[in-house]
């Protein structure tokens, strides 16, 4: 079905590519613009948007699922991926964080103490891993690296 006899069908008038808002009350009927090919219409009005998928639910119309891509597929896998990832990095860094600083707190009074100077040595040595990690989590670049290094490993 068409968009504009979806529009129709709902019993919204439709003149060319513009249509008479629903929502909107006032002078001018023809606020609204639809386009075939993204199938969505736009009211310019009261800027409210309306899709295809929506016109159908109201006239009681099942449209088929909408056909999910591979690349899509992977993509979600890659986010809960780099969420439950996210998780695992911050509790360690704030546990290790929580032991470098005890450690400090007993290398004051007891400064020969091996184990302090271990929890502090492995501390420095991975928060330069955190940093990076946190860095390429936080922008389109880093992600996209990740992403091709989880997709590397993760086949």
């Amino acid at each position: 079905m068409s968009f504009a006899s979806l529009l129709v069908a709902t019993g919204i008038q439709v003149r060319g590519q513009r249509f008479g808002c629903p929502n909107c009350d006032g002078g001018s009927s023809w606020t609204g613009a639809f386009s075939e090919a993204k199938q969505v219409g736009f009211c310019h009005r009261c800027h409210t948007a309306i899709t295809a998928r929506q016109l159908a639910s109201r006239q009681g119309i099942i449209l088929p699922a909408r056909k999910i891509k591979p690349s899509e597929i992977m993509w979600k896998r890659f986010s809960e991926w780099l969420k439950t990832k996210a998780a695992e990095l911050s509790n360690r860094e704030r546990c290790l964080a929580r032991r470098a600083e005890w450690a400090k707190a007993a290398l004051t009074s007891f400064p020969d103490m091996e184990t302090a100077w271990g929890e502090l040595a492995a501390w420095y040595h991975a928060r330069q891993t955190y940093e990076l990690f946190w860095e390429s989590a936080q922008d389109n670049i880093g992600r996209y690296w990740l992403y091709r290094h989880w997709r590397r490993h993760a086949q």
